[in-house]
C-alpha cells in the first residue's frame, strides 16, 4: 500500500468510526482496579478476580460477596473515560448459577459511591439468571461516556462474577453530533469553572470536556481575533448530566451540555 492510499484508508476508517460503523471495541477493564460491596472469602473471592483475564469458572477464580445489604455490587475503575458500548459477564460454572440474575450494569463518569445519582447511567438490565459457566454480552442502549462500571445485584443473594469485560472505544469516536452533548447557542453554563483551554473547534472543546472526569458542560467563546482560529473553552462542573441548571445569556458564547 502506498503512503497516499494509506492516508485515505485511515481517513475513511476514521469517518466510518465517527458515523457509528467499524468502531473497534476493546476490553478496557483488564487488570484495572476493582472493588465490591463485601468479600466473604478474603482474597479467595476478591473483586480483582473478575478482571484478571482468567476465564476459568471455578469459584476459586471468581469474586464472592458476603451476605451484606441489597443491592450487592462490584465495580471496576477504568482509570480514564471511555465510550462504553457493551459489557460481557461470565457466571460461575461449578455451582449456583441462579444467583447471577436481576442486576443492572451501570456506567458513570465519577465514582458512584461519592457522586450524585444523576451522574450514573444504566447500560443494561438482566432479569433472568445467566446459565452456569456461560458468558453473556449486554449491549448498552446507546454508548455511554464513563470511567466506572458497576454491577448491582438486586436479589438477596451472593454476587459472583468470574470475568467481566468492558467493551469500549476511545473518546475520539464520540463527536458532538453523536448525542453526547446538547448545544445551547448564546448561553453559558453558570457552574464551577474547573479549567480553561484554547481550542480551534467545537469538537476539540467537547473532547477536552469528556477527558476531564468532573466536566459536565463546556462554554465556548468567540475567536480571540478575526484572523485567529483559537477560542476559549471553559470546562464546567455542576449538578447532574443532562439537567437544565442555571445559564446566563451570552451573545458570543455557546454552551455544550453533556447528556450522557
Amino acid at each position: 500500500m502506498t503512503a497516499f492510499n494509506w492516508i485515505w484508508t485511515t481517513y475513511f476508517m476514521a469517518v466510518a468510526s465517527l458515523s457509528g460503523n467499524c468502531i473497534e471495541l476493546t476490553n478496557v477493564a483488564l487488570l484495572k482496579p476493582a472493588e465490591q460491596s463485601s468479600t466473604k472469602l478474603g482474597d479467595f473471592g476478591g473483586a480483582h478476580k473478575a478482571v484478571d483475564g482468567n476465564m476459568n469458572t471455578h469459584i476459586s477464580h471468581c469474586t464472592h460477596t458476603a451476605d451484606d445489604s441489597v443491592p450487592r455490587w462490584w465495580r471496576v475503575d477504568l482509570l480514564e473515560r471511555f465510550y462504553v458500548h457493551a459489557v460481557e459477564l461470565t457466571n460461575r460454572g461449578d455451582c449456583c448459577s441462579q444467583r447471577l440474575g436481576n442486576f443492572d450494569v451501570e456506567v458513570s463518569a465519577q465514582n458512584p459511591l461519592v457522586a450524585n445519582s444523576t451522574l450514573r447511567h444504566v447500560c443494561a438490565h438482566q432479569d433472568t439468571s445467566i446459565p452456569q459457566g456461560a458468558t453473556v454480552r449486554l449491549d448498552c442502549t446507546q454508548p455511554i461516556s464513563g470511567r466506572h462500571v458497576r454491577v448491582l445485584l438486586y436479589k438477596d443473594d451472593v454476587l459472583t462474577l468470574c470475568e467481566v469485560k468492558v467493551l469500549a472505544s476511545p473518546l475520539s469516536t464520540a463527536p458532538v453530533t453523536s448525542g453526547l452533548f446538547r448545544r445551547l447557542p448564546r448561553s453559558k453554563a453558570s457552574g464551577d469553572v474547573i479549567g480553561e483551554v484554547m481550542v480551534a473547534s467545537v469538537t476539540k472543546c467537547a473532547t477536552a470536556c469528556v477527558t476531564e472526569p468532573r466536566c459536565t458542560a463546556a462554554n465556548i467563546g468567540p475567536p480571540a481575533a478575526p484572523s485567529v482560529m483559537q477560542r476559549a473553552c471553559e470546562l464546567v462542573s455542576y449538578g447532574g448530566i443532562g439537567q437544565d441548571n442555571s445559564f446566563t445569556a451570552a451573545d458570543d458564547w455557546q454552551c455544550l451540555l453533556m447528556t450522557a
